[in-house]
């Protein structure tokens, strides 16, 4: 955003500013596109350590999952901040050394706590608070700008932390610029760019320029507010715009009915920015479901027959087993892969990693395609399984996954989670599961999640 010109009634703040066209990077930035450094800008500007991350003369030091953990000016301030398994803000202590004689005293006094309702911040160092839609304390303009301005020190815009010795909101993995609708630093997460969204190769803007229907969290991958971004969320926007199906894997592919792979075809200008930001949201929502539809796996009580079937069919335990590695399984969108497919697949199996690669390449047409390029070349398979591995990649999570019911869901999941477990292809399992070649010819891989619906379904 470069213009901000007042045109309503009453004042809103104006801004006016300009960034290289070449680089996109903003004033003073560095050759890694930090904007605003100290070398440039002098005393005004700030200091990065070599994760990009804002540091040095500003006081702040991070953990390794990038959690900021201590804020400090070597005077009066040094402060440690305490944060949940959960990735919540628990509070923060300040702290004190005084000597005497031959001994010091080290203390550590409570400045503030958070206090949650499931997700939601209802008390911090101020005491109760209402947060919006976005989690907003107070009135803000659309990127930020507090109306009327009040101290800092505390949560404000979006669920942000506004210091008070900068001025910027802390956004968990970067830092905004408040009224400028732009982060100080380059997107670290590089999926969450593709060639299928123009728009995401700007890596620095905040809630991809639709600061009322999206928010950012995690300072990583803009969401709607009503399903929000996970902690360590490791999927972000797609490369390609893919048609989807039923449940489907690595060694087998699953048949639905498939759309236009282009969910905005012979769109252009504002017409095409809000389809695809309808898609967006369909996105996420798509991850979301998925996601808890594996949590599902791992926590249900299936019934006494659907127990006694799939132990039956594949040796006792086995559906225990598939419980506790669903819990250990992390969900992934195949478009955001960029390894080889084969490899990427089977991990821990060169032989069906070779014969998989094959089926992709032909697909595709290139030699060493990636999961990413087979997934856009695949758009009625909406899963797979990763054999012997920890992840479940989902393809056209905007389409089928966002609109998918908690049974198919669940049972497509269950079925994913056979191949993790071990079972390398669709038809070793349909074998053992006693699925007609006539069924299978008819329903494809959507064969096994039926089945698994029918007998664990009652």
């Amino acid at each position: 955003m470069t213009d901000v010109t007042a045109i309503i009634q009453g004042s809103a703040p104006e801004l006016h500013t300009s960034y290289d066209p070449a680089t996109n990077h903003g004033y003073c930035s560095d050759a890694n596109g930090n904007s605003n450094v100290a070398s440039c800008a002098g005393a005004g500007g700030y200091i990065y350590d070599i994760e990009n991350r804002l540091g040095g003369g500003t006081g702040y030091t991070y953990a390794p999952n990038n959690k900021r953990v201590w804020r400090g000016d070597g005077a009066t301030k040094d402060e440690v901040t305490f944060w949940s398994v959960s990735g919540q803000k628990l509070g923060d202590y300040h702290l004190t050394v005084v000597s005497g004689g031959s001994s010091a005293q080290f203390y550590a006094t409570q400045t503030g706590t958070n206090y949650y309702f499931g997700s939601k911040l209802i008390k911090n160092a101020g005491g109760w608070v209402y947060t919006d839609r976005l989690g907003s304390i107070g009135k803000y303009y659309p990127y930020g700008t507090e109306r009327p301005t009040t101290a800092n020190g505390k949560e404000k815009f979006a669920t942000y932390f506004r210091d008070s010795e900068t001025g910027l909101d802390y956004a968990d993995q970067r830092y905004e610029s408040p009224g400028t609708g732009r982060f100080l630093t380059a997107d670290p997460y590089r999926a969450s760019g593709g060639p299928g969204a123009p728009g995401s190769w700007n890596r620095y803007p905040y809630s991809l320029g639709d600061p009322i229907n999206l928010y950012d969290p995690h300072g990583r991958d803009a969401c709607p507010p009503d399903d929000p971004c996970s902690d360590g969320d490791e999927d972000g926007p797609p490369d390609v715009w893919q048609g989807g199906g039923d449940g489907g894997d690595a060694g087998g592919i699953s048949h639905a009915p498939s759309y236009e792979a282009n969910p905005c075809p012979n769109m252009y200008g504002k017409f095409y920015a809000s389809c695809i930001e309808r898609y967006y949201l369909a996105v996420s929502q798509g991850l979301h479901v998925a996601r808890t539809a594996l949590a599902a796996v791992s926590t249900t009580v299936f019934s006494a027959e659907c127990q006694s079937f799939i132990d039956t069919a594949l040796g006792a335990g086995s559906l225990e087993l598939v419980q506790v590695l669903a819990a250990q399984t992390t969900v992934q969108w195949a478009v955001t892969v960029t390894t080889a497919a084969g490899a990427t697949l089977f991990p821990n199996n060169p032989n069906f990693a070779a014969q998989t690669q094959a089926i992709a390449d032909q697909r595709v047409g290139v030699t060493a395609a990636t999961l990413s390029a087979w997934a856009q070349y695949s758009p009625t398979v909406s899963a797979y399984g990763q054999y012997m591995g920890d992840t479940v990649f989902i393809n056209n999570a905007g389409t089928t996954w966002a609109n998918a019911g908690s049974g198919w869901a669940l049972y497509t999941m269950l079925h994913e989670m056979l191949h993790v477990a071990g079972l390398g292809g669709d038809a070793q399992i349909e074998k053992l599961f006693g699925i007609s070649p006539e069924i299978v010819a008819a329903q494809g891989s959507s064969s096994i999640t039926y089945k698994l619906m029918g007998e664990c379904g009652r």
